[in-house]
């Protein structure tokens, strides 16, 4: 979601946004087949992991060995099948749990850039609650309805192709992002991750094309979800499938709001069914862009996605936070990570870190969280609630993290019960797991 300008002003000074691109959208325009998107749907058939043979895979591989993403972080090695331990699936269900409880925790104070007004409005936020009215930082009427970016109400892509029935509250002024949502409840990004959940179930494994024919299905199903807001990369997709472009060569990028940390919500899903059936952390970071280009056109994203996924995959096989966190930190240039340990959270996010959107800065305040709260999971996700700005996505990513490196039994009841559709995820999660999993192994374990 776009930022405030007056707010853009203030981080633009300090430094903060420095990857914010000038803002050109071209709706006119055809988009491009994507060469990641086409790979990975060519190879799709034939087996659990034909995705990531020779079209996919080598495209790929060129792209992440051109990148010091790629090239700063260390491997682990291929796991027996008898690694898959009652301790690896608890961090397994950790993972997953920890999106769909951040999520949910920061959604009532999603973009609320004044840390005063978050707190007026909600106190120090520590368990779910609904939104309330009227969102004093809400630009949502600037956003258009009819592709990505800015622009009016003309459009009726959000209304009549997805978040239907959700145009009307679109041109008023203080309208919260997530109008009318309950307390627990997850927002669309979250939603889209249980989609791909769904999906590996259905299809007996992580299959792209599959992934991206249940996301049109979801998107476009009336009912299906919710929430109010929908982020550009989502409306630009269904501009172009509305206007008869193949699913396939939808996703899009306007420049300035795709290179987000939303891309990295629905990934953990892939990367934990990846790690579950014994592939490397290579081959999980593989699958994680295979799933993002579905929905982004972003070389940016891929390679945060291939970095995103491999430290998922090593923590749910008992890597340390810590660690990972150091190394990705050194990829993508913050070393210095230790050094902001003993700072406020909010002098760190939104005094050294922007806390808008953008990949580079958002990431750099997961690594953050992850590192500072590595064994303290409901601390590090109040943390970064009560810090606001893109508090929601980025939670998302941190407590995959999080939960992935602590386990399940480490996120408190009450959110664990919490959620508003808590007997649903869990249900999936389950699926999902067995899926991974070898017929018969720890199945009294689930």
């Amino acid at each position: 979601m776009p930022v405030p300008r007056r707010v853009l002003k203030i981080f633009a000074y300090l430094g903060c946004l420095s990857i914010c691109y000038p803002f050109a959208l071209h709706p006119s325009r055809q988009p491009t087949p994507q060469p990641l998107v086409a790979s990975a749907l060519s190879s799709a058939t034939g087996g659990p992991h034909r995705w990531m043979g020779q079209g996919g895979g080598a495209k790929q591989t060129k792209t992440v060995q051109a990148n010091a993403v790629d090239s700063e972080v260390k491997h682990s090695t291929v796991p027996d099948r008898e690694m898959l331990t009652a301790e690896v699936i608890n961090r397994a269900k950790g993972s997953l749990f920890g999106l769909f409880i951040a999520d949910a925790l920061g959604m009532p104070a999603h973009w609320y850039y004044s840390v005063g007004d978050l707190q007026r409005h909600y106190g120090k936020i520590t368990d779910f609650v609904a939104p309330k009215e009227p969102h004093p930082g809400s630009i949502m009427s600037l956003s258009s309805t009819g592709g990505g970016g800015r622009g009016g109400q003309r459009g009726s892509i959000i209304g009549d192709v997805i978040n239907h029935g959700k145009k009307h509250l679109w041109g008023q002024r203080g309208i919260h992002y997530h109008h009318g949502m309950r307390a627990g409840e997850n927002t669309l990004n979250a939603l889209c991750a249980r989609v791909v959940m769904r999906s590996i179930a259905a299809a007996g494994t992580f299959d792209p094309q599959h992934s991206l024919n249940a996301y049109v299905k979801f998107m476009t199903t009336p009912g299906s979800h919710n929430d109010t807001y929908a982020e550009t990369y989502h409306r630009m997709f269904f501009s172009n499938w509305h206007r008869g472009v193949k699913p396939e060569q939808c996703a899009d990028n306007d420049g300035h709001n795709t290179d987000s940390v939303g891309g990295m919500v629905a990934l953990p899903p892939v990367a934990t069914w990846a790690a579950l059936t014994g592939q490397s952390a290579e081959e999980a970071g593989k699958a994680a862009a295979a799933q993002v280009a579905l929905t982004h056109r972003s070389d940016t994203l891929q390679k945060y996605a291939i970095l995103y996924g491999r430290m998922i995959a090593n923590l749910i096989r008992g890597a340390d936070l810590r660690q990972e966190v150091q190394e990705a930190a050194r990829a993508v240039g913050f070393g210095k990570i230790a050094s902001y340990i003993g700072l406020e959270d909010t002098q760190v996010v939104g005094g050294m870190l922007s806390p808008a959107c953008y990949i580079d800065d958002s990431f750099k305040t997961v690594l953050y969280f992850a590192y500072k709260y590595h064994d303290r999971p409901e601390e590090g996700l109040i943390g970064n609630v009560n810090c606001g700005g893109e508090n929601v996505h980025r939670g998302a990513t941190l407590g995959a993290l999080l939960g992935a490196a602590n386990g399940l039994n480490k996120w408190p009841e009450r959110w664990v019960k919490g959620l508003a559709e808590s007997g649903a995820i869990q249900s999936e999660v389950d699926k999902l797991i067995e899926t991974a999993m070898p017929a018969g192994t720890l199945k009294s374990e689930l």
